[in-house]
């Protein structure tokens, strides 16, 4: 997975002269896809890291933690050698798909901005 291609979505700043909430979550919600676009682009479904990791991002974004899910949605280009236990990470997830993941992220994207991010 290509980490410079998630955060060059990011502006210079982040997230400090990001002060506006719809564009936090928007921006959010942006890395996200872009983690789950990368899984998809090759041709794989997601490991239980990057579940959980994606799982984690998309519910900071509903508590309106939008920097809380960038990070969550950022653990996703550790490498297995960065994490404990990376043989129980490493497995394909048999609880979600990319496609639920996908699913999920598109009815996030129908919520409005929270204000306390």
């Amino acid at each position: 997975m290509n980490l410079s291609r998630a955060s060059s979505l990011l502006p210079h700043g982040w997230p400090h002269l990001v002060r506006d909430t719809a564009d936090k979550k928007a921006l959010a919600e942006n890395v996200i896809e872009e983690v789950i676009d990368q899984i998809a682009g090759e041709n794989r479904e997601p490991t239980k890291w990057e579940c959980v990791s994606l799982s984690n991002a998309m519910g900071a974004i509903l508590f309106g933690s939008y920097v809380l899910a960038v990070n969550d949605a950022m653990a996703c280009f550790l490498s297995e050698l960065e994490v404990s236990r990376p043989a129980e990470w490493w497995a394909e997830s048999e609880d979600q798909s990319l496609n639920s993941l996908r699913s999920h992220l598109e009815k996030i994207k129908e919520y409005p901005p929270r204000a306390n991010s």
